[in-house]
């Protein structure tokens, strides 16, 4: 029997996806009730006190410090399994290496112009209130954060840009030869 490196891909995806998810299912049960039982320790009755929603948010930030320290787990993951089955198909295909290259070298021609274009200018929300704290961050972080969320931001318009461009020649094409 042959080992079929995409089936077995697929099917470890699955799997750690659920094993993290019944562990993620017990974290939440989990804090929930560490919140209950602190309140029953200080005697809180009232669960829309003000004791009792402090109590219940600070739990909540755990499960979420939880579920986005998972998000960055399946994110190196898949990051991983990816560049792995690029990897081997370039090296069961060595003609599709040069268009390979290509196109990464595209990318990052289209990154380092997003990245230039970018502003690092601080961010505000609605409130007008700066999006990073200076508390959290020193200034140099929340620069760098900054400038590359606008790259990142910048290459997305880019892209969908290009995308659209594409589109509409293609359209144009198709109603030319018809």
């Amino acid at each position: 029997m042959k080992l079929n490196i995409k089936d077995l891909a697929l099917k470890s995806i699955v799997g750690i996806a659920f094993i993290l998810a019944l562990i993620g299912g017990y974290k939440i049960s989990n804090y929930k009730e560490k919140a209950h039982a602190i309140m029953e320790q200080q005697n809180i009755t009232d669960r829309t006190s003000d004791e009792a929603v402090k109590i219940i948010n600070e739990s909540s930030q755990s499960a979420a410090s939880y579920f986005v320290n998972l998000g960055i787990v399946l994110l190196v993951i898949g990051l991983f399994l990816v560049l792995a089955s690029t990897v081997y198909n370039m090296l069961m295909n060595p003609k599709g290496l040069k268009k390979t290259l290509l196109g990464l070298a595209i990318f990052v021609v289209l990154l380092v112009v997003a990245y230039f274009l970018a502003d690092s200018a601080e961010m505000f929300g609605a409130a007008n209130q700066p999006l990073l704290s200076r508390e959290d961050y020193s200034q140099e972080q929340i620069t760098s954060l900054t400038k590359w969320s606008g790259a990142g931001l910048n290459l997305t318009y880019i892209l969908l840009s290009i995308s659209g461009l594409l589109f509409v020649v293609d359209l144009f094409k198709s109603l030319i030869k018809s």
